[in-house]
This record gives structure tokens, sequence and C-alpha cells, in this order.
């Protein structure tokens, strides 16, 4: 085999090596499985990582139970004494769900004869809810403490890792159309969250945004603003979610669907409207801004708040962004059946969630934007879906 053919051969393999990789990075199990690894091949990084003592060698612990407080990822503890040292929460593309951080500090408050000191990994530093309680981490941080292992596996593997974490974090901040990695949309997704919160405060509030996941498990971010109707318990909002494609396609193409949603309950679980109730108000309430939530209408809005770049990326398919044409539609007579109907006839040309959030489907193509033009698109589309709901609002 020739030189050049062996170099074409390697590259190669290098980069399916680094696809794999990332696929394990991108799973909070997996990812803490390599940490695991580097600590059983040289423990020396992880004690001066989370400054332990340095009077014992340690050991790490997967999934270790917490007296009917949940699992923790990974503990440290000491290889004779046994005692638990420290204690990690890794947060990959999932989010921390109910009061598992909570749980966790009351454990560490009651474990015996030392606390454990808590650490919460995640790709970015402002991830997640963790208080006080908690030393946050950057998972690149973490493992970047084995590059120099003496450990020459350990080392290799290591610096492996760091440059993934590097090529995502450069492709999240940059051209999506360039990127490639498996948990970029993860990042992008979580990053747009968090910008769009002091945005959407500053204006809108009482308002929000986060980061979550599809039925399918694909990453999405989820903005909103409370209803002018509706603002002391925010169970009536308009708002857009975006939904990127299947990491297995790598898609440039995403759905953006701007939307009015009706709870039936408020933030503290207290019932307000029974489904049937939400979803005629839903169903209303989208009607009377339904040519704001069209395409047409909503590019021509948006023309003097975005660049024209990023308004070109948009387009609303055959019906304005919606599934029939609206033009024909008799929307007054869908409200009634949806209230005199025993089971729910559908959302009519809408998209809709369970009849309680009612949306437009537009498709974006992310092939030319960055994250700061996405959150800039996301937040100008609320504003004008919640001005548009102030001059029809009772």
């Amino acid at each position: 085999m020739s030189g050049s053919k062996k170099g074409v051969k390697m590259n190669y393999i290098e980069r399916a090596d680094s696809n794999g990789l990332g696929r394990l990075l991108a799973s909070e199990n997996s990812a803490t499985d390599l940490l695991t690894l580097l600590i059983d091949l040289d423990a020396e990084p992880a004690a001066t990582l989370f400054d332990l003592p340095g009077d014992e060698s340690y050991v790490a612990v997967r999934e270790m139970q917490t007296q009917g407080k949940g699992r923790l990822d990974l503990v440290l503890q000491g290889a004779e004494s046994k005692e638990i040292k420290a204690a990690l929460e890794m947060k990959g593309a999932s989010s921390i769900h109910g009061d598992q951080l909570e749980r966790y500090v009351t454990w560490a408050s009651e474990a015996v004869p030392s606390t454990p000191r808590l650490f919460f990994c995640a790709f970015d530093e402002e991830e997640g809810d963790a208080d006080s309680h908690w030393t946050r981490l950057r998972l690149k941080d973490v493992y970047s403490r084995w590059q120099a292992s003496a450990h020459p596996h350990a080392a290799w593997l290591a610096k492996s890792i760091v440059e993934v974490f590097d090529r995502w974090d450069a492709e999240a901040d940059g051209c999506l159309g360039a990127s490639t990695g498996y948990y970029v949309n993860d990042v992008v997704t979580k990053r747009i969250a968090r910008g769009l919160v002091p945005k959407l405060n500053d204006a809108l509030g009482p308002s929000n945004a986060n980061p979550t996941r599809d039925n399918a498990g694909s990453p999405m971010v989820f903005a909103w603003a409370a209803h002018p109707r509706d603002k002391d318990d925010c169970s009536v909002s308009v708002g857009v979610d975006l939904r990127t494609p299947p990491r297995r396609q790598n898609g440039k193409v995403w759905k953006l669907r701007p939307h009015v949603e009706v709870c039936t309950h408020n933030a503290d679980e207290q019932a307000l409207r029974t489904k049937h109730e939400a979803r005629v108000l839903a169903f209303d309430l989208a009607s009377r801004i339904r040519t704001s939530m069209s395409f047409s209408s909503l590019k021509r809005d948006l023309s003097t708040r975005v660049p024209e770049r990023v308004t070109e990326a948009l387009s609303g398919g055959r019906f304005d962004g919606f599934k029939s044409s609206a033009a024909t539609f008799d929307f007054e007579k869908h409200r009634q059946q949806i209230e005199q109907a025993e089971n729910y006839p559908g959302a009519g040309p809408f998209g809709s969630d369970k009849g309680l959030r009612i949306a437009t489907i537009l498709d974006l193509d992310v092939s030319t934007l960055t994250r700061h033009d996405i959150e800039n698109l996301l937040a100008e589309i609320v504003s004008v879906l919640h001005e548009a709901a102030s001059q029809v609002s009772d």
C-alpha cells in the first residue's frame, strides 16, 4: 500500500474513532464510565481535581445508592477506609429532574463519618440548577486533568476527549451549517435558552426559555411569554419551540413552531380548567392571532427586527405555515365543534400537541446561521405574537 493511501486510511480511522467517542460522551452514563476508567488507570488526578486528602488512595464507584435518595453517578471513596469523600452528578443531553439535587444534598449532610463534597459536572458551568452546595465543573476541565497523567493510555484517552469537547464548543458557537458533532445541537439549544431568558424577561416578563427534548429524544428549545390575558398564573402563553432533526440525520433544517399554549394547572399544580376547556381556549386564542402566526406575516413583521439573511432562512411550505389552507377554513365553526364534541376533533389547519399547544409549523434552515442569530429570532417571534395577542385580548 502506498504512503498516500495509508494517510487516507488513518484519517478515516481517526474520524470514525472521534464520532464513536462523541456518541459515548453525549450520554452521561457512558461519559461517566469513561471518567471511571481514567480514575481506574490513574487516581492521582482525581485526588487533586476534587481536593481530596492525600493520606490515602481513592477508587471510583458508579451508580451508588444513597439510602432512598437516588443513585449518584459516581463517588470517590478511600481505597482502605471506604469513606466517601466526593460525589459527582454528571449531566449530558438530559436535564436535572425534580428535586434530584436537593435529595443528594440531604444525603451528603447525613453521611458519616464525614460529609462528602458535591460536584455538578456539565458541558457548560451555567447548566442546571445546582445551588451553592455543589461545586460546578465543566466536563472539559474534569477530563483534561488526565492529559498529563503518567499512565500513557489515560493521557491518550483524556487528550482525545478534550479534543472532542473543544470541537463541540467551537461548532456550537460557529456557523451551524459546518457543525458535525453528535452533541452540538444539545449545546446549542441549551445556550440559546440561557441567552433568551434575560431578553424575554426584560421585554415580556413573566416569561421563560428552557432546553428540552422532543418525544424522539432530539434536542429542542422552548421559549414563551405569558399571554396578556393571564399574567397572574402564566397558564396561558404565547411562544415558539424549535426542534432539531434526529441526531443520526445531522440535518440543517429545523422545525420552528409559533404557538399558543393553555395549561390545565398553574405552577403550584392547582387545577384551573379541564382539558376540554383548555382545548377550547387554546384554539380560540390561536385563531384570533392566526394571521400573525402565518409564515408570510411573520416574515414581514420580522423584516425590521432581524437581518434579512435570517428571515430568508425561514419557509412556510404550501399553506403559509398551516397544515392546510387557512383562507377557506371556518375557524369559528370549528371552535364550536371543539366545544360541543365529546372527542377532540383536532385543530383544523393548525399543528397541535394534544389540543393544548396550537401552532403553525415553519422550517428554519440553519446552514448559514449561528446560535446568536437563532436566539434573536426566537425572542422577536415571541414579541410579535405577544403584541398580536395584546391587540385582540379581552
